[in-house]
């Protein structure tokens, strides 16, 4: 069901952009999934001719938690690779708990010199959000309670990304994979 709902969000931004190179940016490694589904949405919308834009991937590596914390530090690695100046970009993102992930990178997007940024999110948590958190999630799969979820990329402390589903992680689980 969601993506039907992320492949109508995708052409909607195609619509609201008109032409032009779409510079995809992940935030990895938990959107890994999540941006597979939507090149695949993006191909579709592209091989039927009516738009003629380029998808041009580019990675970043953010961490913000330990354990099941948000630290407060924003780690970002490979931003600096790519000239964003003038461009339009699409943030895609596995899940925005406090926002403060996305409130530094699409900051950061802006220095850069990033004419537009969107977000996309799998997943929202809008109870957690800080207050000091402006940014808008443009394309939204679901509003979720205040659990902690892992798979389908989503991880803890870098484990069980691999699941193929999305589930809550008991509190047994966080005492296996806790980080010292």
């Amino acid at each position: 069901f969601f993506f039907f709902q992320a492949e109508d969000g995708i052409r909607d931004f195609c619509l609201s952009r008109g032409l032009g190179d779409v510079y995809k940016r992940q935030l990895l490694k938990g959107s890994i999934r999540i941006q597979m589904k939507i090149a695949h949405c993006l191909s579709e919308i592209y091989k039927s001719g009516k738009y003629k834009n380029c998808v041009r991937n580019e990675y970043v590596r953010v961490k913000s938690y330990v354990n099941d914390q948000s630290s407060g530090t924003i780690t970002m690695i490979g931003l600096e690779s790519v000239d964003f100046t003038g461009k339009e970009v699409l943030v895609i993102e596995d899940i925005v708990d406090t926002g403060l992930t996305l409130t530094k990178f699409n900051a950061r997007l802006y220095e850069l010199g990033a004419k537009d940024v969107k977000v996309f999110s799998l997943l929202s948590i809008e109870q957690n959000r800080r207050e000091d958190c402006k940014f808008t999630i443009d394309f939204l799969g679901f509003y979720i309670p205040n659990y902690f979820l892992v798979g389908y990329g989503i991880d803890y402390n870098d484990n069980m990304r691999d699941l193929d589903h999305i589930c809550v992680i008991n509190q047994k689980g966080k005492e296996v994979f806790r980080k010292n």
